[in-house]
This record gives C-alpha cells, sequence and structure tokens, in this order.
C-alpha cells in the first residue's frame, strides 16, 4: 500500500549508488527532528517528487557526487531544506523551498547546480560557504529574511538579478 510516511526520527537514509528515489507525489513528514533524506557518500542518486517536511533538515547530501535533486517541495524544517556538504556535480532543479531556516546551504561543495528553484519564505535563501564553482540561475527568491550570503571571494556563477558574492 503507498501513501504517506511519519517519521518520528530520521528518515530515509540512502545507501545505494545509481538509485531513483520518485515519491510520487506522497509527504515524507518529520516531528521536528532527524533528517528528511539523507545520502552520505552517494553517487548518481536522485530524489524527485516528494514533499518533504517538519524534519530538522529536509534533505542532506554529504560527501557525495553527481546527484539530482528535483521537483521536491521541501518546507517547514527547523534548520536547512538542502543541506550540501563536501558534495559536488548535484543539480537541484525546480524545487519549491519553503518556510525552513535556510532553503539552500552549500557549505564546502563544488560544481553544484541551483536552478529553477522557488526558494521563498525562509530566513535565509541561499548560504555558500567555502564553496564555488556553483551556478545559481533563474530562482525565484522571495521573502525570505535575507535573499542569498554569497562571499565575495567565491567564484560562483549567479544570475538572478544580485550582485555575485552580495545579497
Amino acid at each position: 500500500m503507498a501513501g504517506d510516511i511519519i517519521s518520528g526520527a530520521y528518515g530515509i537514509v540512502v545507501e545505494r549508488d545509481n538509485i531513483i528515489l520518485n515519491g510520487v507525489g506522497y509527504t515524507f513528514q518529520g516531528t521536528g527532528s532527524g533528517t528528511g533524506i539523507s545520502l552520505a557518500g552517494r553517487t548518481n542518486a536522485t530524489v524527485q517528487d516528494t514533499t518533504i517536511k517538519a524534519f530538522n533538515d529536509g534533505i542532506v547530501l554529504y560527501s557525495s557526487s553527481n546527484n539530482s535533486i528535483a521537483e521536491n517541495s521541501i518546507t517547514a524544517n527547523n534548520q536547512y531544506g538542502v543541506y550540501l556538504y563536501y558534495s559536488s556535480n548535484t543539480s537541484n532543479i525546480g524545487d519549491n523551498i519553503t518556510n525552513n531556516m535556510y532553503g539552500i546551504h552549500l557549505d564546502y561543495s563544488s560544481n553544484n547546480n541551483i536552478a529553477g528553484n522557488n526558494i521563498t519564505n525562509n530566513g535565509g535563501g541561499l548560504l555558500l560557504e567555502s564553496s564555488s564553482s556553483n551556478s545559481i540561475y533563474y530562482n525565484n527568491f522571495e521573502n525570505n529574511t535575507v535573499q542569498a550570503i554569497i562571499p565575495m571571494t567565491a567564484s560562483n556563477t549567479w544570475d538572478n538579478g544580485y550582485p555575485s558574492g552580495g545579497n
């Protein structure tokens, strides 16, 4: 039987490479702690068409590469909607990322593509720390307390109407 899932702690931990996690529109709901979907050391995984809400962190990629996060609704997480840590070559495309403390946070992550996302009503829309060579295009940033924090020294490509390296 298919249906929504409620998790009291950690949700789905992806433990294989080369997989597609397609939520076909179902909701994966937490109770305010843990991580909704975790990919650690994963390659070529896709997370798509899922609503992920009310965890500490929505989707976390750690030391992962060549992954895709697409067309999800990531909302009401206490900390991060999407968090990439030491991860590269990931596409984050077409997500609705709303009402999180931070919409997207890249930390020590490079060569990622952040495009076509609706990043609204978060504390911080986009935060890049020690991250470079990322492409950020055609995102909708609205009603975030701070739209974006991108260090002036980072070599990221930014085309959203904000100066590269600025808010």
